[in-house]
């Protein structure tokens, strides 16, 4: 376990992007994102990046409860909270729309 802390926690300070995290109806909060742009597929040969909105890798440790409709603003665009999955024991992997 120690080992994956301190491997997430590397990955974080390396790759890590600046982000501001807003529940609905509370105070925002800084916090440390990775976006990741997922691909779709489009019939059976052209699989094309996701324009509208990555989806954000963030650390249990920054975020410890994501809701529906919170806001994460990163590089100067609002995105909410559709859903989200744990990724491993310490991350999140954030579903958002603009």
């Amino acid at each position: 376990m120690l080992a994956d802390d301190t491997l997430t926690a590397a990955v974080y300070r390396t790759t890590g992007q600046p982000a501001t995290y807003t529940p609905a109806g509370g105070t925002a909060a800084s916090l440390t994102v990775i976006p990741e742009w997922q691909a779709s597929t489009f019939g059976e040969i052209v699989e094309l990046a996701r324009q509208d909105a990555p989806t954000f890798r963030v650390r249990l440790s920054q975020l410890t409860e994501p809701a529906r409709s919170d806001q994460i603003t990163y590089t100067g665009k609002a995105y909410k909270v559709e859903s989200w999955e744990r990724v491993n024991e310490s991350e999140w992997r954030l579903y958002v729309r603009p």
